[in-house]
């Protein structure tokens, strides 16, 4: 997930404030307390099942976009930013979640 940067300028939703509730957890000792799952990349049949095709092609596309039509795309959102490495992030995520239903 650290991957996941804004490609410009500062975004709320970024990976470092992931890195910083790990970062606390881990210095009140609460880090030691959990069980830690082995993540996996989700699978896009996975994907399919909530959302639309022209979306999962669409996030397939990003890793080739330019810095400026990244920043068009995200511009049309309110809270989200993209970046080359979003597809690979959010697979990620579906694929973490889906370990943590096992």
């Amino acid at each position: 997930m650290k991957l996941h940067q804004p490609v410009s300028g500062n975004h709320p939703e970024n990976p470092n404030r992931i890195q910083r509730i790990y970062d606390k957890l881990k210095e009140d000792g609460l880090v030691g307390k959990c069980r830690r799952l082995k993540s996996r990349k989700g699978k896009q049949e996975e994907v399919a099942l909530l959302h639309e095709r022209s979306l999962l092609d669409l996030m397939a596309s990003l890793s080739d976009q330019t810095k400026d039509d990244l920043d068009n795309m995200s511009s049309s959102y309110n809270s989200i930013y993209f970046c080359p490495q979003t597809n690979e992030s959010a697979l990620h995520a579906v694929g973490s979640l889906l370990q943590v239903g096992r």
